[in-house]
């Protein structure tokens, strides 16, 4: 087995595309740059290609990773540049990592992800009001959000722990430049957009609309970087 690790960058020019339509797209890109990749088995196969983690409609980043099964061992670099000449415009291959020994999946090690987000704030709030917050954020032993499950139940959580970091890193032009890390993966995951429709109910300092630009930094799989090197 072969496996390429990639990591790729989206930005605004197809940030609104849904996952689905950004996987038919890269499977495209595959088959465009000529790319031998392994396909399944059974009755409808398909092409070995695993993500790590869905993005949200409207986020941008520049760590996304996928894992893609390749037919035969290949240069990493090689493979990097055949993507990126193919590739629309808003989609870059950063990073490939060539794999020959079996591995874990993408999906199944990832726990955070470091993102920075700008949001619009309220006209009556400064600094120190949103410095404030934050600290009242963070000492709170439960934050409770009640949202739909899979299956449309409400279903009411403790998302404290998923907080791993949140800090303002300055006001600009009216809006707030802020840090996170936050739990994401197959066990625990939230939603930067969860976390500031809270803030926006319960504290009101930051505007509901224009909605804020969020962009994803990295994954973490335990604190670390994924190793692509």
């Amino acid at each position: 087995m072969t496996l390429a690790r990639i990591k790729y960058a989206k930005g605004n020019e197809i940030k609104y595309i849904s996952h689905l339509d950004f996987q038919r797209s890269f499977h495209r890109l595959l088959n465009r740059a000529g790319i031998d990749v392994a396909f399944s088995q059974g009755f409808n196969p398909h092409l070995k290609v695993s993500y790590a983690m869905a993005m949200p409609v409207g986020m941008t980043s520049e760590g996304e990773y996928l894992d893609v099964e390749l037919v035969a061992p290949m240069d990493g670099e090689k493979l990097k540049a055949l993507l990126n000449e193919q590739s629309p415009k808003g989609l870059e291959i950063l990073a490939v990592k060539i794999l020959e020994e079996p591995v874990k999946s993408l999906a199944s090690v990832i726990t955070e992800g470091i993102l920075k987000v700008e949001v619009p704030v309220e006209d009556h709030v400064t600094e120190n009001k949103i410095r404030e917050v934050i600290r009242e954020i963070l000492k709170k032993d439960t934050l409770e959000l009640t949202r739909k499950n899979k299956k449309g139940k409400l279903v009411t959580k403790n998302i404290r722990s998923y907080i791993k970091k949140l800090e303002l890193d300055r006001i600009s032009s009216n809006k707030a430049h802020l840090d996170m890390v936050l739990s994401m993966g197959s066990i625990d995951n939230l939603n930067p957009q969860l976390l500031l429709d809270y803030i926006i109910r319960e504290y009101k300092i930051f505007k509901e609309f224009p909605k804020a630009k969020i962009h994803r930094v990295d994954m973490l799989v335990d604190g670390n970087e994924i190793d692509l090197k």
